[in-house]
């Protein structure tokens, strides 16, 4: 159950909980429950970075964090998330400019912004361009953060793991 809404279960958010989507598609890959899925954590403020870090290993997620978006797009020479999880507002590259770079180079990498709400008008035009998956108010809830965003990877898992079908007259 969900502590916030104890009659929902933890997957699933209320009109109140401000997630904004763009429509597009989910990260890449399969996990299926085999895998685990990989989240780069993007944000200048370090205890931010924390407390979502210990958030998601907590929910099972391989964890990275980056102070800024210079310092992320080089950890992605050598980390491949399935999710990018940023702020919008820090020093030298904001989170839809960082987000950019990660759609040309990962498109189907899902990528978040996590901002106050303030900075969603800032956001629209990339959220409506498929720049931005995702637009998270903060303050985030804890119980329903990570359930979201493993339910947002859902239908990439649900695509990898379906059984690919016969051709017409064979039987398996």
């Amino acid at each position: 159950m969900n502590a916030r809404h104890p009659s929902r279960g933890a997957d699933t958010l209320s009109p109140t909980d401000r997630v904004y989507d763009s429509g597009m598609g989910s990260a890449r890959g399969a996990s299926g429950g085999l895998f685990v899925e990989r989240i780069l954590i993007v944000d200048d403020e370090v205890q931010v970075c924390r407390s979502l870090g210990r958030l998601f290993r907590r929910e099972g997620f391989e964890v990275e964090t980056a102070e800024g978006g210079p310092e992320a797009l080089l950890m992605l020479d050598t980390f491949r998330p399935d999710v990018v999880l940023t702020d919008f507002r820090m020093p030298r590259m904001n989170g839809a400019q960082l987000l950019a770079e990660v759609r040309r180079r990962f498109p189907r990498t899902l990528r978040i912004i996590l901002s106050g709400y303030s900075d969603l008008v800032s956001v629209m035009t990339p959220l409506q361009e498929g720049e931005i998956s995702r637009f998270i108010c903060k303050p985030w809830d804890n119980d329903t953060l990570a359930p979201a965003i493993r339910a947002m990877l859902a239908p990439r898992d649900a695509r990898a793991t379906r059984p690919t079908p016969t051709p017409t007259g064979e039987r398996s």
